[in-house]
């Protein structure tokens, strides 16, 4: 692939602040303009389908993902953005080889995978708050939560949701940087689980210690930490 002429670069790396600013939508324009002006390069396609995957925009962000591929992108970012996108769209022969193509080793399936990958700690995010509750993966993109989250949060028990992870932590080994630590994220919800809940406000400390010893849990806010 050749380079793009001299200008676009200056102009991508605008368009990657602009995107880190939060200014998404000068961004968007900016990539776009970059398509057209070089649209062989896969780069704005790229950031394109990350922009797209965190607004929950899953076609564009698949057909943005599948064109970066196309143009030559094969890093695994791309390929687990494409999975994530193909999973949400219920695309499940793409979404499985894409997920193979960053180590997993599934079997051909046509229909939507159900594993046991375990439990694992997702972060949910609402009204500028963050909560960990524990859910069970049953592929490497959708997991149904377990745990009962805060009331006023938009997720419930038995909930199936898109997930994603992110990396927060490495650590350097002989100058070679290596992954230490990730937390897995929620996106957005697949499935709401039809379950009713029921509101207890106890002011005796005895009702409590009996709540609690009969191994009913009582949810308490939390500050995102398990």
């Amino acid at each position: 692939m050749q380079l793009p002429i001299t200008q676009i670069r200056p102009l991508f790396k605008k368009a990657v602040a602009l995107d880190r600013e939060g200014d998404i939508y000068t961004a968007v324009k900016i990539y776009k303009k970059l398509i057209k002006i070089a649209p062989e390069w896969y780069l704005p396609y790229q950031y394109l389908s990350v922009i797209y995957k965190y607004n929950n925009d899953w076609k564009a962000a698949f057909y943005y993902g599948k064109t970066a591929i196309e143009k030559g992108a094969d890093q695994e970012d791309i390929w687990r953005n494409f999975a994530i996108a193909a999973t949400a769209l219920k695309k499940w022969e793409i979404a499985r080889t894409a997920w193979n193509k960053v180590g997993y080793q599934l079997r051909e399936v046509k229909k939507a995978p159900n594993f046991d990958m375990g439990l694992i700690p997702i972060r949910l995010k609402y009204d500028n708050f963050y909560e960990i509750v524990w859910a069970k993966q049953i592929d490497p993109a959708r997991a149904i939560i377990e745990s009962i989250p805060d009331p006023v949060s938009d997720r419930n028990y038995g909930d199936l949701v898109l997930i994603d992870y992110k990396v927060t932590g490495y650590r350097i080994v002989k100058g070679k940087k290596y992954l230490s630590t990730m937390s897995w994220h929620s996106l957005n919800a697949l499935t709401i689980a039809n379950f009713w809940y029921f509101f207890l406000e106890p002011t005796d400390r005895r009702l409590i210690y009996w709540i609690d010893f009969a191994g009913i849990r009582i949810w308490d806010s939390t500050t995102g930490a398990i």
